[in-house]
């Protein structure tokens, strides 16, 4: 599911828009496009079932989706989409998204990967191990990576 998303500026900015009805149809794709993969994997869920978190990744505008539990190795706690790029309002077409991810790790206790999927949605970069965050501190990990890139 992250990929599908930074494939799509138009949903970062339908998810950022402050009019829920624009994010309910967004999560309502994700969730079809997570259910057809479902057949495959141990769970699927519901556009209700995702927390839709508007704020920023340090200057960065941020959209994080926050999942229902993981069961799976690989499925992920939560999505963080950060607009990397200089201020202002970007065309569509131009916006510059990174897409990160908290991972479930396979383990006793569980674990989380922190990871990216790169621009071209085939590079998926683990930066490593450990417990499950809260919201904050998945924010606060973003920002930390995103800031400290040139834009």
């Amino acid at each position: 599911m992250p990929w599908l998303v930074s494939g799509h500026p138009n949903f970062f900015l339908m998810l950022m828009h402050p009019e829920q009805r624009w994010a309910d149809s967004v999560l309502e794709q994700l969730c079809e496009h997570a259910q057809m993969a479902s057949e495959l994997a141990a769970t699927s869920f519901g556009p209700a079932q995702v927390q839709v978190t508007r704020t920023h990744a340090g200057r960065h505008p941020c959209v994080v989706l926050t999942l229902p539990r993981p069961t799976a190795p690989t499925e992920a706690f939560m999505i963080g989409l950060v607009q990397h790029g200089p201020p202002g309002e970007p065309e569509i077409n131009h916006i510059n998204l990174l897409n990160f991810t908290v991972e479930l790790v396979d383990g006793d206790p569980p674990s989380a990967a922190f990871c990216e999927w790169e621009k071209d949605k085939t590079n998926h970069v683990n930066y490593g191990h450990g417990p499950v965050p809260s919201l904050d501190e998945f924010v606060a990990w973003m920002a930390k990576l995103v800031d400290s890139r040139p834009t």
